[in-house]
Protein backbone atom coordinates (compact mmCIF):
# COMPACT_ATOMS: atom_id res chain seq x y z
CA UNK A 1 0.00 0.00 0.00
CA UNK A 2 1.30 3.37 -0.40
CA UNK A 3 0.75 6.54 1.21
CA UNK A 4 1.04 10.07 -1.03
CA UNK A 5 1.68 13.11 1.15
CA UNK A 6 1.79 17.59 0.16
CA UNK A 7 4.90 17.63 2.23
CA UNK A 8 4.97 20.75 4.12
CA UNK A 9 8.27 23.17 4.32
CA UNK A 10 10.16 22.67 7.59
CA UNK A 11 10.61 18.98 7.65
CA UNK A 12 12.67 16.69 5.60
CA UNK A 13 11.14 13.26 4.16
CA UNK A 14 12.96 11.06 6.59
CA UNK A 15 15.31 11.16 9.58
CA UNK A 16 17.98 9.44 10.81
CA UNK A 17 16.35 6.30 12.00
CA UNK A 18 12.55 5.06 12.17
CA UNK A 19 12.19 6.66 15.60
CA UNK A 20 13.44 10.02 14.17
CA UNK A 21 10.43 12.32 15.17
CA UNK A 22 11.66 15.85 13.56
CA UNK A 23 10.34 14.54 9.77
CA UNK A 24 7.49 13.71 7.86
CA UNK A 25 8.32 10.03 8.02
CA UNK A 26 7.65 9.84 11.95
CA UNK A 27 4.41 11.87 11.68
CA UNK A 28 2.70 9.90 9.24
CA UNK A 29 3.89 6.70 11.17
CA UNK A 30 2.25 8.43 14.44
CA UNK A 31 -1.18 8.70 11.84
CA UNK A 32 -0.93 5.15 10.72
CA UNK A 33 0.13 3.77 13.51
CA UNK A 34 2.32 1.41 11.54
CA UNK A 35 6.02 1.79 10.19
CA UNK A 36 6.25 3.35 6.59
CA UNK A 37 9.52 4.27 3.91
CA UNK A 38 10.34 6.75 1.27
CA UNK A 39 10.54 6.01 -2.00
CA UNK A 40 12.47 9.61 -2.59
CA UNK A 41 13.22 12.39 -0.49
CA UNK A 42 12.43 15.85 -0.51
CA UNK A 43 14.76 18.36 1.37
CA UNK A 44 13.18 20.26 4.38
CA UNK A 45 12.46 23.30 2.48
CA UNK A 46 10.79 21.86 -0.24
CA UNK A 47 7.26 20.98 -0.66
CA UNK A 48 5.38 18.91 -2.55
CA UNK A 49 4.12 15.22 -3.62
CA UNK A 50 6.28 12.59 -1.26
CA UNK A 51 5.44 9.11 -1.95
CA UNK A 52 5.66 6.47 1.05
CA UNK A 53 4.69 2.85 1.20
CA UNK A 54 3.86 0.59 4.14
CA UNK A 55 6.16 -2.21 3.92
CA UNK A 56 9.81 -1.86 3.28
CA UNK A 57 9.53 -4.92 0.67
CA UNK A 58 7.84 -2.57 -1.24
CA UNK A 59 10.57 -0.07 -1.76
CA UNK A 60 12.28 -1.62 -4.51
CA UNK A 61 9.25 -1.83 -6.30
CA UNK A 62 8.15 1.46 -6.09
CA UNK A 63 11.54 2.86 -7.01
CA UNK A 64 11.74 0.77 -10.05
CA UNK A 65 8.56 2.71 -10.94
CA UNK A 66 10.00 6.12 -10.80
CA UNK A 67 12.97 5.53 -11.97
CA UNK A 68 11.38 3.88 -15.49
CA UNK A 69 11.90 5.73 -18.58
CA UNK A 70 7.97 6.64 -18.65
CA UNK A 71 7.79 8.44 -15.31
CA UNK A 72 9.08 11.62 -13.98
CA UNK A 73 8.96 14.65 -11.60
CA UNK A 74 7.80 17.91 -12.07
CA UNK A 75 8.62 20.40 -10.02
CA UNK A 76 8.38 24.26 -9.97
CA UNK A 77 10.09 27.25 -8.72
CA UNK A 78 11.30 30.50 -8.52
CA UNK A 79 15.01 31.46 -9.67
CA UNK A 80 16.86 34.83 -9.49
CA UNK A 81 17.33 35.89 -13.09
CA UNK A 82 15.32 36.23 -16.19
CA UNK A 83 16.67 33.35 -17.99
CA UNK A 84 17.64 33.97 -21.91
CA UNK A 85 16.26 30.50 -22.82
CA UNK A 86 13.05 29.22 -22.76
CA UNK A 87 14.05 25.60 -22.49
CA UNK A 88 17.31 23.92 -21.70
CA UNK A 89 18.31 20.53 -20.65
CA UNK A 90 21.01 20.67 -17.92
CA UNK A 91 23.73 17.97 -17.77
CA UNK A 92 25.86 18.50 -14.99
CA UNK A 93 27.53 15.25 -13.17
CA UNK A 94 27.09 15.63 -8.75
CA UNK A 95 29.03 14.59 -6.22
CA UNK A 96 29.72 15.48 -2.83
CA UNK A 97 32.43 17.96 -2.41
CA UNK A 98 35.50 16.62 -0.91
CA UNK A 99 36.25 19.78 1.50
CA UNK A 100 32.97 20.33 2.68
CA UNK A 101 30.83 17.53 3.22
CA UNK A 102 27.63 19.40 3.80
CA UNK A 103 27.86 20.65 0.12
CA UNK A 104 27.42 19.00 -3.73
CA UNK A 105 29.40 20.09 -6.39
CA UNK A 106 29.41 19.63 -9.82
CA UNK A 107 32.90 17.89 -11.02
CA UNK A 108 33.91 15.81 -13.88
CA UNK A 109 34.17 12.55 -11.37
CA UNK A 110 30.51 13.10 -10.29
CA UNK A 111 27.76 10.50 -11.32
CA UNK A 112 25.67 11.80 -14.68
CA UNK A 113 22.81 14.28 -13.70
CA UNK A 114 20.12 15.63 -16.27
CA UNK A 115 17.41 18.11 -15.40
CA UNK A 116 15.20 19.63 -18.31
CA UNK A 117 14.13 23.32 -17.34
CA UNK A 118 10.88 25.02 -19.00
CA UNK A 119 10.53 29.00 -18.37
CA UNK A 120 6.56 29.22 -17.86
CA UNK A 121 6.87 33.21 -17.03
CA UNK A 122 9.45 36.32 -16.22
CA UNK A 123 9.98 39.65 -14.44
CA UNK A 124 11.04 41.82 -11.89
CA UNK A 125 14.33 39.88 -12.35
CA UNK A 126 13.43 36.38 -11.85
CA UNK A 127 11.49 33.39 -13.39
CA UNK A 128 8.87 31.10 -12.84
CA UNK A 129 10.15 27.48 -13.84
CA UNK A 130 9.44 23.72 -14.28
CA UNK A 131 12.05 21.45 -13.54
CA UNK A 132 11.95 17.80 -14.59
CA UNK A 133 15.33 15.68 -13.14
CA UNK A 134 15.75 12.87 -15.43
CA UNK A 135 18.15 11.63 -12.72
CA UNK A 136 18.00 11.66 -9.01
CA UNK A 137 20.99 12.91 -6.94
CA UNK A 138 20.98 14.88 -4.06
CA UNK A 139 19.81 18.01 -3.90
CA UNK A 140 20.27 18.46 -8.32
CA UNK A 141 17.80 20.59 -8.92
CA UNK A 142 19.31 23.26 -6.10
CA UNK A 143 22.86 22.70 -7.89
CA UNK A 144 21.91 22.37 -11.42
CA UNK A 145 19.86 25.86 -10.64
CA UNK A 146 22.90 27.64 -9.49
CA UNK A 147 25.13 25.96 -12.29
CA UNK A 148 23.15 27.98 -14.66
CA UNK A 149 23.56 31.37 -12.92
CA UNK A 150 19.91 31.03 -11.74
CA UNK A 151 19.67 29.92 -7.87
CA UNK A 152 16.36 29.58 -6.55
CA UNK A 153 14.73 32.47 -4.33
CA UNK A 154 15.46 31.36 -0.40
CA UNK A 155 18.52 29.25 -1.51
CA UNK A 156 20.77 29.46 1.25
CA UNK A 157 23.67 26.76 0.23
CA UNK A 158 23.80 27.06 -3.56
CA UNK A 159 24.24 30.61 -4.89
CA UNK A 160 27.07 31.01 -5.99
CA UNK A 161 29.83 29.12 -7.76
CA UNK A 162 28.65 25.03 -7.28
CA UNK A 163 32.11 23.84 -9.75
CA UNK A 164 35.17 22.15 -8.70
CA UNK A 165 37.73 24.56 -8.23
CA UNK A 166 40.80 24.12 -10.92
CA UNK A 167 43.07 23.27 -8.70
CA UNK A 168 40.71 20.38 -7.09
CA UNK A 169 39.28 22.25 -3.98
CA UNK A 170 35.42 23.49 -4.25
CA UNK A 171 34.95 27.53 -3.21
CA UNK A 172 33.05 28.25 -0.01
CA UNK A 173 31.01 29.92 -2.56
CA UNK A 174 27.36 30.52 -1.29
CA UNK A 175 27.29 29.62 2.10
CA UNK A 176 29.06 32.84 2.76
CA UNK A 177 26.26 34.71 0.24
CA UNK A 178 22.75 33.07 1.08
CA UNK A 179 19.45 34.33 -1.60
CA UNK A 180 17.12 35.71 1.12
CA UNK A 181 14.64 36.97 -1.21
CA UNK A 182 12.13 34.39 0.33
CA UNK A 183 11.64 32.85 3.38
CA UNK A 184 12.85 29.38 2.25
CA UNK A 185 13.92 27.57 -0.77
CA UNK A 186 11.12 28.36 -3.38
CA UNK A 187 10.59 24.69 -4.61
CA UNK A 188 7.64 22.65 -5.19
CA UNK A 189 7.65 19.27 -6.55
CA UNK A 190 4.14 19.59 -8.02
CA UNK A 191 4.08 16.51 -9.88
CA UNK A 192 4.70 12.97 -10.49
CA UNK A 193 3.65 10.87 -12.84
CA UNK A 194 4.44 7.06 -13.21
CA UNK A 195 5.09 4.63 -16.12
CA UNK A 196 1.90 2.81 -17.04
CA UNK A 197 2.89 -0.61 -14.47
CA UNK A 198 2.43 1.66 -11.87
CA UNK A 199 -0.78 1.10 -10.13
CA UNK A 200 -1.63 4.41 -9.89
CA UNK A 201 0.22 6.77 -12.33
CA UNK A 202 -0.65 10.56 -11.47
CA UNK A 203 -0.01 12.36 -8.14
CA UNK A 204 -0.46 16.39 -7.75
CA UNK A 205 -0.12 18.45 -5.02
CA UNK A 206 -1.43 21.82 -4.88
CA UNK A 207 0.79 25.12 -5.74
CA UNK A 208 1.68 26.18 -2.47
CA UNK A 209 -0.12 29.50 -0.80
CA UNK A 210 3.80 31.23 -0.42
CA UNK A 211 4.79 30.79 -3.19
CA UNK A 212 1.51 31.63 -4.67
CA UNK A 213 2.24 35.07 -2.79
CA UNK A 214 5.77 35.29 -4.38
CA UNK A 215 4.87 35.31 -7.19
CA UNK A 216 2.26 37.56 -7.24
CA UNK A 217 4.52 40.48 -5.64
CA UNK A 218 7.24 39.84 -8.86
CA UNK A 219 4.57 39.85 -11.23
CA UNK A 220 4.78 36.28 -12.14
CA UNK A 221 1.98 35.12 -14.50
CA UNK A 222 1.16 32.01 -12.90
CA UNK A 223 -0.27 29.22 -15.48
CA UNK A 224 -3.86 28.01 -14.96
CA UNK A 225 -2.86 24.43 -13.87
CA UNK A 226 -1.23 25.71 -10.71
CA UNK A 227 -3.91 28.03 -10.04
CA UNK A 228 -6.45 24.77 -9.78
CA UNK A 229 -7.13 23.41 -6.06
Amino acid sequence: RIHVVDKPVGLPSTGRALNDTFCVQWQLQKLLRRPVWAIHQLDRDTTGVNIFVSARSLVKTWQQHLAAEESFKTYIGVVAGEPSFDKLTVSAPLRWSKTNHRRVVVADDGKAAVTKIRVLSRARGCALVAAQPLTGRTHQLRVHFAHIGHPLLGELRYVGRVEEALEGKESLESDENPNTEHSRCSLHCWRIDLCPDAPTDVFQADFPEDLKRLCADRKLHLPEELLRG
